[in-house]
């Protein structure tokens, strides 16, 4: 993975006042006191921002990078697509991260694969990347149901007030990643 310092310039009028810029979670301030390398009194910021998350992804600050696709995969395609981005399918265990993805799939009005199956037992939902059992979820009222007996994948339902739902993993949705912030 790569690092990535952002450069952000910004010159605006500030009338008396501190100008500032918002780049994700960096703030920058200057003195209207300060001028641009015009000297016409205005506030030039120039500063090296740390972006935490790669460019595509949404940060969750004190938690991950989250990547929320456009394209509809099968689960376990879905699961390939993230490895194959560094990441792994969405694993969300406390409530702000369940909240965030829930929010994020409103806004998109979508059904997004997270990484959750119990494949491997019925019942017992799992974690993919280390096979953690599922402590705090979001389960829909009567889910998981195991309906038709070939539910086995976790997925933020659309239809269900994006709560979660066992679905079968050979159909499509849409999918989100996670990973860990950039280092420096």
């Amino acid at each position: 993975m790569f690092t990535f310092l952002i450069i952000i310039m910004i010159t605006q009028d500030v009338h008396g006042t501190r100008c500032s810029a918002l780049n994700g979670t960096c703030k920058m301030e200057c003195l209207p006191t300060e001028t641009s390398l015009t000297g016409h009194g205005c506030c030039h910021l120039k500063k090296c921002c740390y972006a935490p998350c790669e460019s595509g992804w949404l940060f969750l600050p004190g938690s991950n990078c989250y990547f929320f696709s456009t394209t509809s995969e099968d689960w376990e395609t879905a699961k390939a697509r993230c490895m194959y981005l560094g990441a792994k399918l969405s694993e969300p265990v406390t409530q702000s991260e369940i909240d965030y993805i829930s929010n994020i799939a409103r806004s998109r009005n979508g059904t997004f694969w997270l990484g959750g199956t119990d494949k491997d037992n019925e019942g017992t939902f799992v974690w993919t990347s280390d096979n953690r059992t599922i402590g705090l979820s979001n389960w829909a009222g009567g889910e998981p149901n195991n309906y038709a007996n070939r539910e086995d994948c976790v997925a933020v339902h659309a239809k269900l007030g994006f709560l979660w739902n066992d679905s079968p993993c050979d159909s499509r949705s849409l999918f989100t990643c996670e990973t860990k912030p950039l280092t420096i």
